[in-house]
């Protein structure tokens, strides 16, 4: 018998549904409430705000994306497949979760943006979080030799700026990244393999 969600996972259900549908600007925490079943107020006492539903979104989002990432990276037997491991994961990753993922393409709130809100401070201490992993891949390359020398940090940056380019093509033209993933791993391969 499966365990009845709770309160907090029924609003994020029907957020991640009604931003997703409406736009995060557009959906109300009213709609949110009644689509979940619950008091506009359990709204509050769960998340304060409406940005603090989408911050937990985000928080679940890099969760199961870090924890996947890092498995894969810290089980790959080079620092090469490591980096090929993290743009397969990155891909699939998109295409399970697209819904959520969407929102962030299409509705980061302006609050989000300002150099000195607490959202976007967490948003980033969480993207430094995976950069972190993906700095320790390529180091892991360049001293098993199978990463050419370069800046680790900049290459990371790189790899995030492209994935993220694609993953903003997919939703502007409606294609299946994983689709593309032999060719940006070789893509990728050829960039950063260490020379023979």
């Amino acid at each position: 018998m499966s365990k009845p969600i709770s309160r907090k996972q029924a609003i994020r259900a029907a957020a991640i549904e009604l931003f997703a549908a409406k736009g995060f600007q557009g959906a109300s925490t009213a709609e949110v409430a009644k689509l979940a079943g619950v008091s506009e107020g359990t709204i509050f006492y769960h998340f304060q705000t409406k940005e603090g539903i989408l911050l937990s979104l985000i928080d679940d989002m890099f969760d199961g994306y870090v924890a996947v990432i890092g498995q894969s990276i810290a089980e790959a037997a080079t620092g090469l497949e490591a980096i090929e491991c993290y743009l397969r994961g990155h891909l699939r990753h998109v295409e399970e979760r697209w819904n959520e993922i969407s929102l962030l393409i299409r509705d980061v709130p302006p609050s989000f943006k300002d150099d000195d809100s607490p959202q976007r401070a967490h948003v980033l201490s969480r993207i430094a979080q995976l950069e972190a992993l993906i700095v320790a891949a390529i180091e892991k390359g360049q001293i098993d030799g199978s990463i050419r020398p370069c800046d680790p940090a900049a290459i990371a940056r790189i790899l995030r700026g492209r994935l993220k380019g694609l993953t903003s093509m997919m939703a502007l033209e409606k294609f299946s990244i994983t689709e593309m993933s032999d060719e940006l791993c070789q893509f990728c391969r050829r960039a950063l393999a260490a020379r023979a």
